[in-house]
C-alpha cells in the first residue's frame, strides 16, 4: 500500500516543518535544510514489501542530514537512485555529484549528507543488513562512491529497485519472490571493478587487525574498504572475522574511536585542548555526531564527562 504527502498546500513558512516532520518518521535523524522556505514544493510517497522500505521524493533544492543512530534503529544500506534532477552526496570524506539514472549506497551505521542542486526526484530503498546475509558482505566497498547510469550493474540494480516500487504501486508487494533483498545485495556488489588484492586470510590475526585500526583511527576516512586494501583481505572475509567476535568493522571502529577520545578527555595535560579538537584528532568528522555516539556509550556528553573528572 502506498501513502503519501505533499507540503505544496502547507501553511506559509510551515513548509520546512512540515517537511521534517514527514522526514522524520521514514528515517529518525534525517532533516531538511531548505534555503528558500516561501517557494519549496515536496512530494513523499513510501510503502514496504516485506524486508523492503521505498522511499520517492520529488523536491525543490535542499540539504539532507543524516544523524547516524545506532542505538535506536537497525543498521542498514540505503539504496538511492537519482531519477531525475542532480545532487551531491557525502559520506565516510567521500563526495559523489550524482545525476539521473546514477545511484550511491549509503550506511545508515554512519552520517551522512545529499544536497539537491535542483528540482530533483529520487528512489530509496532501505535494506537492514541483518536481511541481507551473505550478499552484504563487500557493500562498504561502495559506500559514498558514485554509481555511474553507464554501468550495466547499476542499470540491473536501477532497474531492480524500479521494479520494487512498481510491485508496492500495484498492491502485490506480498508477491515479491523470497530472497529479493539478497538479490539486490549481489547485483550491488558488481556496481564497481575496484578489487583489492588478497592474501591468505590465516597469515592475518585479530590482533594485526586490532593493530592496523589503531594505527588509522585518527583518519575519519578509514573504514573496511581501507582496511580491506591495506591488508590484504577481502571486505567478505573481514566482516566473517569480525561477525565471529560478534560485531561489525563499523561498529567497531567507532567502538575504538570513542575509547580513544574517552581517554584524551581523561587526560590532565589535554585539558587545554577543545572538546572539538579532540574529536577530530579521535577520527570524527562531526562533533555532532560524536556527541551522540559517546552519549550514547557512556551515558553522558564529553562535556558532561570531562567537568566529572574535576569532581
Amino acid at each position: 500500500m502506498i501513502e503519501s504527502c505533499s507540503v505544496a498546500s502547507a501553511t506559509p513558512g510551515k513548509a520546512m516543518d512540515d517537511w521534517n516532520d514527514r522526514l522524520s518518521g521514514l528515517y529518525s535523524g534525517l532533516v531538511a535544510d531548505i534555503p528558500e522556505p516561501a517557494g519549496f514544493l515536496g512530494e513523499l510517497a513510501w510503502s514496504s514489501a516485506g524486508p523492503f522500505r521505498c522511499v520517492r521524493a520529488r523536491a525543490n533544492v535542499c540539504q539532507l542530514s543524516y544523524t547516524a543512530r545506532p542505538s535506536r534503529d537497525e543498521p542498514a544500506f540505503l539504496l538511492k537512485l537519482q531519477k531525475s534532477g542532480r545532487s551531491v552526496a557525502e559520506q565516510i570524506g567521500s563526495e559523489a555529484r550524482l545525476g539521473p539514472g546514477d545511484l550511491i549506497v549509503f550506511d545508515t551505521e554512519a552520517p551522512y549528507r545529499l544536497t539537491l542542486l535542483d528540482a530533483s526526484e529520487t528512489l530509496s530503498v532501505l535494506l537492514p543488513k541483518s536481511e541481507l546475509g551473505n550478499a552484504g558482505y563487500g557493500l562498504e566497498r561502495i559506500v559514498g562512491q558514485r554509481l555511474p547510469a553507464s554501468n550495466p550493474s547499476v542499470q540491473l540494480s536501477a532497474d531492480f529497485a524500479r521494479s520494487i516500487w512498481a510491485v508496492c504501486h500495484a498492491g502485490k508487494a506480498g508477491r515479491l519472490p523470497k530472497g529479493s533483498i539478497e538479490i539486490l545485495g549481489q547485483l550491488l556488489r558488481f556496481c564497481t571493478t575496484a578489487d583489492a588484492p588478497h592474501q591468505d586470510a590465516s597469515r592475518v590475526n585479530w590482533a594485526d587487525i586490532e593493530a592496523h585500526v589503531l594505527a588509522h583511527i585518527e583518519d575519519p576516512e578509514f573504514n573496511i574498504g581501507k582496511m580491506s586494501a591495506d591488508m590484504g583481505l577481502s571486505a567478505r572475509r573481514l566482516q566473517q572475522i569480525f561477525q565471529e567476535r560478534g560485531s561489525t568493522p563499523s561498529r567497531y571502529i567507532l567502538e575504538r574511536r570513542l575509547q580513544v577520545a574517552r581517554q584524551r578527555l581523561s587526560e590532565s595535560g589535554l585539558r587545554d585542548r577543545t572538546i572539538a579538537r579532540i574529536s577530530l584528532d579521535s577520527g570524527f568528522g562531526d562533533i555532532t555526531y560524536f556527541g551522540r555516539a559517546f552519549r550514547a556509550r557512556y551515558g553522558r556528553t564529553p562535556q558532561a564527562f570531562r567537568k566529572s573528572l574535576d569532581t
